[in-house]
């Protein structure tokens, strides 16, 4: 405004060294000269503020898409896991829960003809070594049942394993409930495992599997696919 001012009060005192000056006329004047001051300050003061705003919004959306990418992401992340720790938890369920109750039936060797024996000895897990032996033993049954309980407990640990690493290095893209469904089987499986292995006699853990585990697999069987199918809806 000084400029203004300046502008003014030179023209007002060329108008008054003439004569012609007068209050009215100086008064109108002023008012020409500070309306049009305020109207460029306003202007300059809009343009100011339309550019904040417009990186305000600028930063705000980029904001939103970064959200969005992550989301994106994640969830896609969550719906290439959850199949894969599914399918690797179910095999080893239905691996090591059979064990862990003790529900396993067994061949009556000792009746078997030499010929039948070789041939399901030839199909059997058994080592060279170990179906060797068994040929010698005069209880058959007693030592197949020995050597094959050890075969199927390391397959079941194997195949606990598996799921278990993967749950591991996954479970932070899982949500809840599921993860908490997942990490609970995970600690039924355990359990029933090292009872086997600790109290061949005892079938509590396993008892606790069958019952409980199969009931919270069911309800997690139907949270995944409730799960993966929101997801495929949320893309449509």
């Amino acid at each position: 405004m000084p400029d203004i001012l300046n502008e003014f009060f030179k023209l007002i005192g060329g108008v008054a060294s003439i004569g012609l000056a007068s209050s009215a006329f100086a008064y109108a004047m002023f008012r020409l000269f500070t309306t049009k001051w305020i109207e460029t300050r306003f202007s300059e003061r809009l343009e100011t503020f339309k550019h904040q705003q417009n990186q305000e919004i600028e930063h705000l959306r980029f904001r939103i898409n970064t959200v969005m990418d992550w989301n994106v992401k994640l969830h896609q992340r969550e719906f290439d896991i959850l199949p894969e720790t599914w399918s690797l938890l179910n095999e080893a369920f239905y691996t090591i829960e059979p064990i862990a109750i003790g529900y396993q039936q067994y061949p009556n060797l000792d009746e078997m003809s030499a010929d039948r024996l070789e041939e399901f000895l030839e199909k059997s897990p058994l080592t060279a070594v170990q179906k060797t032996e068994l040929k010698s033993e005069s209880n058959k049954i007693k030592y197949y049942q020995s050597v094959k309980m050890m075969h199927d407990l390391n397959t079941a640990i194997d195949s606990y394993n598996q799921f278990h690493l993967l749950l591991a290095k996954n479970a932070i893209f899982v949500v809840e409930p599921i993860k908490t469904a997942f990490l609970a089987l995970d600690q039924m499986l355990k359990e029933a495992i090292i009872e086997r292995q600790v109290q061949p006699q005892k079938f509590d853990k396993g008892v606790i599997l069958n019952d409980k585990g199969k009931q919270l697999l069911k309800a997690l069987e139907q949270g995944i696919q409730e799960r993966l199918w929101s997801s495929q809806d949320s893309k449509t």
